[in-house]
């Protein structure tokens, strides 16, 4: 149209994005999806490095178990910064710069693994550790402004459209749905007309003055049409066609939070598509480099070997063989490889993202803001979510720590980890794409679920089957339905604390960053001390537990809204 709708039509649409005007600035859709692909594409690089080398931990430096002491100390450090900071900074500096700083403080620790010694993993395991539960609440709390702001954007786009269909009278008023609409003809002009479902037409016109009714918001709505001669003919066989409006408007003022939700769950789909990625780039690298220095496999018949749910000890011909250490050499290549990408990512948020809020608050360091994460924890919804939140970190520690090391290093070799893992990252980033679009029409409950289902299958499968590299096919299977799981996981919870916090999405955020990390830190915590099967056990309890407490939040949030 060459005209907005009038300001009544806006008023109708605009309330739920009133106070955003204030706070955020304005970007068209295509910035919103520009700063979308740059935040996922810097995380993409930052944990291709960081998450290529925290799955190796366990198999690279295990002098001392410096490698899995490490990443304990990384989640349990990253809990302090979960409580304390995330809602100061976020008011103070904004989610850029947030983000910005805390990749910079992912180098150091990725630049260790040069020479992996107490004195330089346990310091820069503390800053890393610090860093990563601020980054995941700043970029999720950034994710959630962007899925606001691109809801804004289609309220207004769909205000600019006014449709008609067939079957009415001169004059003739409707109803539809909970809108009363009337219709008052003048020599109308048509400037666009297109077909639309069921012979519906599209007519965009010039003037078009509108004042809604809605019986919920107690609105009135009138529309005159204003314009020269019709362009299919005379005005009387334009009456004609017209019968009934179909008012776009209240598509989104009965069900604004449905909207919401699908385009939050969509974002967070496309950002976990991008990012878990990283888990395939960084395997294959891995793979290919350390390969090169593979040794050859024991006789795995004719041997003590006891791998998968019945390892324990690394007295055996599988560990003393299979999990070797690799090369020096070796070790520096896969490591510089990885700082140049840790270095380049940061560059990328730093020059191309842009800061969303239109300015910073003078905020100083209090105990509002210091508490304000703990505070968030009484909420009952959120506690319903600790569980699930601590079971996507308990379920990625045991993957990272005892999956790549006790099946697969300990049966095929530490060269061979990165190919099953990288199999792993597939996985994990189709389910995060592809669980957001699902959500649209099965529902996220249903989506949950049948994540549920696999984890239990595969669950079963880790507690029968004995590893043996003969039958490699099983370590695909295994690593693709863990992968399945927690990406499905991974992506829609965090979708969910931002559908049900999105007032106070900075507290919610971090509480859900804190209890992912102690579940990540207890995980790493016991690697070296328990059997497998033990592991085995306490994953299947917070599996379910985490289970139960999620469906209590749906249902709390169900009530809710009816």
């Amino acid at each position: 149209m060459s005209q907005t709708p009038s300001n009544n039509l806006n008023g109708a649409i605009e309330d739920s994005s009133e106070n955003n005007d204030d706070e955020y600035r304005k970007f068209t859709k295509r910035q919103i999806i520009k700063n979308l692909v740059i935040v996922s594409v810097g995380c993409l690089l930052a944990f291709t490095a960081y998450d290529g080398l925290v799955m190796l931990q366990s198999t690279i430096n295990q002098a001392e178990g410096i490698g899995v002491l490490s990443v304990a100390i990384q989640f349990s450090f990253s809990c302090i910064t979960a409580i304390l900071l995330p809602e100061y900074l976020f008011e103070k500096i904004g989610c850029k710069a947030v983000i910005a700083i805390c990749l910079v403080l992912f180098v150091p620790y990725i630049a260790s693994n040069f020479h992996p010694v107490w004195e330089l993993m346990i310091p820069s395991s503390i800053l890393i550790g610090l860093a990563n539960s601020l980054y995941w609440a700043a970029q999720s709390a950034y994710l959630n402004q962007l899925s606001i702001l691109y809801t804004d954007q289609l309220k207004f786009d769909a205000s600019d459209k006014v449709r008609y269909t067939k079957e009415a009278s001169n004059g003739k008023s409707c109803a539809e749905d909970n809108h009363d609409c009337s219709v008052t003809h003048k020599d109308t002009k048509i400037l666009n007309k297109t077909p639309i479902d069921n012979g519906a037409y599209e007519i965009s016109q010039n003037d078009i003055h509108l004042n809604s009714t809605d019986k919920e918001k107690g609105l009135t709505r009138n529309i005159v049409l204003t314009g020269g001669d019709a362009s299919n003919g005379s005005s009387n066989s334009v009456i004609e066609t017209v019968t009934k409006i179909n008012c776009p408007i209240s598509e989104y003022v009965g069900r604004p939070s449905k909207l919401l939700e699908s385009t939050t769950a969509r974002f967070f789909g496309i950002h976990g598509l991008i990012y878990q990625t990283c888990h395939v780039w960084s395997n294959l690298m891995s793979y290919y480099v350390l390969r090169i220095g593979a040794v050859k496999e024991v006789d795995f018949k004719n041997s003590t070997c006891k791998c998968g749910a019945d390892f324990c000890t690394v007295d055996t011909d599988c560990s003393k063989n299979n999990l070797r250490e690799p090369r020096d050499d070796l070790r520096n290549l896969l490591t510089g490889l990885f700082v140049a990408l840790s270095v380049l990512s940061v560059l990328l948020v730093v020059f191309g993202l842009d800061e969303l809020k239109k300015k910073k608050k003078n905020v100083a360091i209090s105990w509002e803001y210091l508490i304000a994460t703990c505070k968030h924890i009484k909420n009952k919804k959120q506690l319903f979510l600790i569980p699930m939140s601590l079971n996507i970190g308990v379920s990625q520690g045991f993957v990272m720590g005892d999956f790549t090391k006790d099946f697969v290093g300990c049966a095929w070799g530490v060269h061979n980890v990165g190919l099953v893992t990288a199999c792993l990252g597939a996985t994990l980033s189709l389910s995060s794409s592809f669980s957001g679009w699902f959500v649209k029409y099965l529902g996220r409950r249903t989506i949950f679920l049948i994540a549920k289902a696999l984890n239990i299958a595969v669950i079963v499968i880790m507690l029968l089957w004995k590893p043996d590299p003969s039958q490699s096919y099983m370590f695909f299977i295994i690593s693709g339905i863990l992968g399945a799981v927690l990406g499905t996981f991974w992506s829609q919870l965090r979708a969910f604390y931002g559908v049900l916090f999105k007032d106070k999405e900075g507290a919610a955020f971090a509480n859900y960053q804190l209890w992912h990390a102690i579940g990540m830190a207890m995980a790493f915590a016991y690697s070296n001390y328990i059997c497998t099967s033990m592991k085995i056990y306490i994953y299947i309890a917070f599996s379910t537990f985490g289970m139960i407490g999620y469906l209590l939040a749906e249902r709390s949030h169900s009530l809710e809204n009816k």
